[in-house]
């Protein structure tokens, strides 16, 4: 067996392999509603105040 075989993708290979599809898989997702709803209510009960936001640098950006 070769290590290839051995192991995992590493991360980088596996986003490099779905980015191209990335947005086309999560087209259907409700973002506005996610995060307005639900997200950001929460995380102003743990102290987010109004006008700051964490981008995880996650995805392509099309939720923000």
């Amino acid at each position: 067996m070769t290590q290839r075989e051995t192991y995992p993708p590493s991360a980088r290979e596996a986003y490099d392999a779905f980015a191209p599809i990335y947005d086309e898989f999560t087209e259907a997702n409700d973002y506005e509603k996610w995060l307005g709803e639900v997200l950001f209510p929460e995380m102003e009960k743990h102290g987010l105040k109004t006008g700051w936001a964490l981008d995880a640098g996650c995805g392509t950006g099309r939720a923000f």
